[in-house]
């Protein structure tokens, strides 16, 4: 049986090693299918359970010296996990085997079955277990980077103290003899080498028995070099006799350059912990108990205690504990942070309410439909994992480099460490020389910054997304929507709200009143709309006797001792009152793609009421935002000619970009003829009729009021009612691979440069030389600079707020 695996990972210092996860994991018995993110810290594997399990995979990824935190099992609560440290919490309760960084395996599974799905499911049990497995990721996150910020303190207090003799020398000042000072740099070094920087040895070894390589093999290769050359010039300094110059050592090297990574590492963690706070954000949205009604009586329960049929209270000012059905009561619940849409909507019995939304005033009941996974805030929150982790067809040329870029380097390095052997420049020992250019060279290399570039911008801007009601299915899709150029809007549902309304009405005052009072006791979508605008306006219905419903024309009754017809200009003519030549021209009604309702009242026609589809409020101005980004916006609907006319018309669309009396079978067919033409094409839809459209499209992008098999065929879900998300969503795409092809640019021109500079290429022409200590600085700063420009994805605005793109 086919199984997919999601889960964190901790302890991964670069690009370099979350491919290697990959290569080795993918190498396991029944793997199918590997996908490492290392700006998420997520893995994803795909695998048979008949020739693999969780726990085999989490040994492996073990040996590799990371720590994966994998739920694999079945069962109400998970076994406690292979090793655990006492004070932690029991679910999965295992530090990294050595607190320096090694890693370790968190593998909380069942003895009884490791390859079934969670027999709670369909209970609040599994989402509690799921957030067990991100906490205790999280907690390891924190300990490691308590450990990092022990390390880093230590590493520059020492760099301090090895730095001042030789900062001292420059002044022409001295402490003591260079023989002493000498012997306790190296004392000094020796510590911060193999306890600060243990890490580095520790991942070299754990990769290179894989026959793998990543960024720690590139420091620990560089800094022991200059460690161990230094140590040898210290211990034994006729080594270097023969040469006729004295040997230099580089202790401060050593520790600075260690000093330094630990400082990128540390910033960058903290730095990344800042990018992907939507996940946790959402996270926290869920309530934590909820007031149940059991036996009769009122109990409060824990969230993972509620169970689908369970009839929940409310109060003012309450968090909703789930998603579920009013029952009883009228409130108003405020539903932004799942929407994004900042006014309350009005719930009464039958309303669908949604956990982790907030009940402004009124209490009420409802019955719980979905819980745990099944809750929408779990599944935005499953959607956005899974697009966080998900690779942009961008990212694939950086991740091809970061495979074979650890190898590249270690050669360039070798090859500036022969060359400048054999031609060293005039006046300076051939073999410093030499180790300076290949330390700098091993040391200046970063396939981080290559590595963060794509999937860090992802991060951030699907959680940004997801934080104003834009759910990206994956980076695939976020990434083709910047490249449309043509928008298919759908019209019943996503320009107009599906709903009827009255448009317009005129006649004589009580034209209104009097056909709300008639239409009241019927139950016709027109009915309804008629009696909601009567209400709108504060009119008061009128006692109704006699009433008649005429299928399919409308309807009549008395009030007031007078007969009161509602219906078509047809019933109303047909029923004795005389309509021609009448001075309500019900034709323009008809020409404007409106339902002319014509009211009479004994002889005499008193109105006309014009009911149609009703836009939604936001329309005209979204339309107008597509427009100003370039799009060539379209409106398909199956409705005649004139109706559509007119919805265009009001909401800015030309005419000739009219799609009516359009079948549902085929408006994928009208898509793929606009994909024919050369156009990207992204299809906005909400109905069933819409899924074929969607899936067509290049991006497909689902209204989140319309229905699940629209949303299934969808690459974004607009979880509002809203138009304007649309945009946001549009805009969000463009400013994303802006991100991330700014990000690359960086990436490469560094990598680029800096290879041959540190490589020594320009000191024949300008004795330029960098620094290992410089290479260092640069180093962590290239992929912190990486992330920090990601980080201005949080910034972005809204479309409502700008329609700049």
């Amino acid at each position: 049986m086919t199984t997919s695996l999601r889960f964190p990972i901790v302890g991964m210092h670069c690009a370099s090693c979350a491919k290697n996860i990959e290569r080795v994991v993918k190498k396991l018995p029944g793997v199918a299918e590997v996908n490492v993110n290392y700006a998420t810290e997520q893995g994803r594997v795909t695998f048979d359970s008949q020739q693999c399990s969780p726990t085999r995979i989490a040994e492996q990824i073990d040996k590799l010296g990371y720590t994966a935190v994998i739920e694999g099992g079945r069962g109400s609560h998970p076994s406690a996990p292979r090793r655990s440290s006492g004070h932690l919490p029991p679910f999965g309760r295992e530090l990294m085997a050595e607190r320096s960084g090694r890693g370790g395996a968190a593998a909380a599974h069942d003895h009884h079955d490791e390859h079934e799905p969670s027999a709670h499911e369909h209970t609040g049990e599994t989402g509690s277990m799921e957030h067990s497995v991100h906490d205790h990721a999280r907690m390891l996150r924190q300990e490691e980077l308590l450990i990092l910020k022990r390390k880093l303190r230590f590493g520059v207090v020492t760099s301090i103290m090895v730095m001042l003799p030789d900062a001292l020398m420059l002044f022409g000042a001295t402490i003591a003899p260079e023989s002493t000072i000498r012997p306790i740099q190296l004392l000094l070094a020796t510590p911060v080498l193999f306890w600060a920087g243990s890490q580095f040895f520790v991942s070299t070894w754990k990769s290179l028995r894989f026959w793998q390589a990543n960024m720690d093999t590139l420091i620990a290769l560089g800094t022991s070099a200059a460690y161990f050359f230094s140590l040898v010039a210290v211990v034994w300094p006729a080594a270097f006799a023969g040469s006729g110059q004295q040997p230099a050592t580089y202790f401060d090297v050593t520790v600075v350059i260690i000093t330094l990574i630990l400082l990128g590492k540390y910033l960058e963690a903290r730095a990344k912990a800042g990018a992907n706070e939507a996940i946790r954000k959402l996270a926290q949205l869920a309530a934590k108990v909820a007031r149940v009604i059991r036996h009769g009586q009122e109990r409060e329960v824990p969230l993972d205690q509620v169970v689908v049929g369970d009839v929940i209270v409310v109060r003012p000012g309450e968090k909703i504990a789930v998603d579920g059905e009013v029952v009883d009561g009228q409130s108003a619940v405020d539903e932004a942070m799942v929407t994004g849409e900042s006014l309350p909507r009005e719930k009464s019995p039958g309303s669908i309410v949604y956990g982790s939304t907030i009940n402004t005033h009124g209490s009420f009941t409802f019955r719980a439909t979905k819980v745990g996974k099944q809750t929408m805030l779990s599944q935005i929150i499953q959607l956005v994992e899974e697009a966080q982790s998900s690779q942009a067809p961008i990212q694939r040329l950086a991740d091809k480099i970061s495979g074979v870029f650890v190898p590249i380097v270690i050669a360039i390095a070798l090859v500036a460490f022969t060359v400048w052997m054999i031609f060293p420049p005039a006046g300076v020992l051939a073999l410093n020389f030499s180790l300076i250019a290949a330390v700098t060279v091993l040391i200046i290399a970063c396939p981080c910054a290559l590595g963060l570039a794509t999937p860090t911008a992802v991060m951030i801007g699907v959680g940004r997304g997801a934080e104003q009601g834009v759910l990206v299915r994956d980076a695939e899709a976020l990434e083709l929507l910047q490249r449309v150029d043509t928008i298919v809007l759908d019209k019943t549902g996503t320009v107009t709200s599906g709903q009827m309304a009255v448009i317009d009405v005129v006649g004589r005052d009580y034209t209104l009143q009097y056909a709300a009072s008639v239409e009241a006791k019927s139950e016709h979508p027109m009915a309804k709309a008629i009696v909601a605008e009567a209400k709108k306006r504060g009119l008061t219905l009128q006692p109704v006797v006699g009433f008649n419903n005429h299928p399919g024309q409308g309807v009549s009754g008395v009030i007031n001792g007078q007969r009161v017809i509602v219906g078509s200009p047809r019933l109303v003519h047909n029923l004795g009152v005389f309509t021609t030549g009448d001075r309500f021209d019900h034709q323009a009604y008809t020409r404007r793609g409106l339902t002319p309702i014509m009211v009479a009242v004994e002889a005499d026609t008193a109105g006309l009421i014009g009911v149609g589809d009703k836009i939604k409020p936001t329309s005209q101005a979204a339309i107008a935002q597509l427009r100003r980004l370039g799009l060539t916006v379209f409106m398909i609907t199956g409705d005649h000619e004139v109706t559509a006319a007119r919805i265009a018309q009001l909401v800015g669309i030309d005419r000739d970009r009219v799609l009516a009396n359009i079948l549902p079978g085929d408006k994928a067919a009208k898509v793929k003829e606009l994909q024919a033409a050369g156009h990207r094409v992204a299809m906005v839809g909400d109905g069933v009729n819409d899924a074929p459209a969607l899936a067509q499209a290049d991006v497909g992008m689902a209204m989140g009021s319309g229905t699940d098999v629209a949303r299934e065929a969808s690459d974004i879900t607009i979880v509002g009612n809203d138009l304007r998300q649309v945009v946001t969503a549009i805009r969000l795409s463009k400013a994303t691979l802006r991100n991330i092809k700014q990000n690359l640019f960086w990436a490469f021109i560094y990598n680029i440069l800096g290879l041959p500079i540190a490589a020594g290429v320009l000191y024949p022409a300008f004795h330029l030389l960098l620094s290992p200590i410089i290479a260092s600085g640069a180093m962590a700063g290239s992929s912190l600079f990486v992330v920090l420009n990601s980080l201005r994805l949080k910034r972005f605005r809204l479309a409502s707020d700008t329609t700049r793109p």
